[in-house]
């Protein structure tokens, strides 16, 4: 992506994301949480549409997660969907989502592409949260990584926003149900080096062409079905 394709499209996210109510942004960069923090944060604060008010409640709020993984909600949601749209899915196409949460990323990009777009989670309470944010064509559905609900070659892309375990049977899984062609995009958000000898190797033995990608703790994989 160029760098004026690259503003335009972020711009577009953060207005997007401004008319879902999600403008405010309640985490404090000095704090770092794991993905899956994250994900129980966003619920219980910005998609039940409430104010963090005070620092100190904030910190109260999260003084009993695990500090484990550097990330700010908001400005790696807006990087993460500049990835994942930067070459935008067309009409007639279809992307899933997995490890959805509360839909934020597909919700985003629908109101952005024509594309059709699916969402799957383990948790079938982070699946209605989207509920709150407004009405949407999403299709969402209950299901594990490891054992996606749908029939192989369905969809054109499939995307995985900071998952918090990239395993072999995962990757299995997206292959499986990507159309030949398709394309798996992953963002992960770490504060070292990854080992990209081995993911790329995990990602080749199932049949993928692999690009990684690391600026600092932004990792992006775009992995091709051959």
């Amino acid at each position: 992506m160029n760098s004026t394709g690259g503003k335009d499209i972020r711009k577009k996210v953060r207005k997007v994301l401004s008319s879902m109510g999600l403008k405010q942004q309640p985490f404090y960069p000095e704090r770092h949480y794991s993905a899956e923090k994250l994900k129980e944060i966003d619920a219980l604060y910005r998609l039940a549409g409430k104010s963090i008010g005070a620092k100190k409640k904030f910190s109260d709020a999260v003084a009993r997660t695990e500090i484990e993984a550097v990330s700010d909600s908001l400005a790696t949601r807006v990087e993460d969907l500049a990835f994942f749209l930067s070459k935008k899915p067309r009409k007639g196409q279809k992307v899933l989502d997995i490890a959805s949460g509360s839909t934020i990323t597909p919700m985003v990009a629908e109101r952005l592409t024509k594309a059709e777009y699916h969402a799957v989670d383990l948790s079938r309470e982070m699946l209605k949260q989207s509920e709150k944010l407004g009405s949407s064509r999403v299709s969402k559905a209950q299901g594990l990584a490891e054992k996606l609900p749908y029939k192989s070659g369905v969809f054109n892309e499939v995307w995985m926003e900071n998952p918090d375990r990239l395993e072999g049977e995962s990757i299995r899984e997206a292959h499986r149900v990507l159309k030949p062609g398709g394309v798996f995009k992953i963002v992960i958000h770490i504060d070292k080096p990854i080992d990209k000898i081995a993911f790329g190797k995990a990602f080749n033995s199932v049949g993928f062409s692999v690009e990684i990608q690391q600026l600092g703790a932004f990792t992006t994989i775009k992995a091709s079905k051959k």
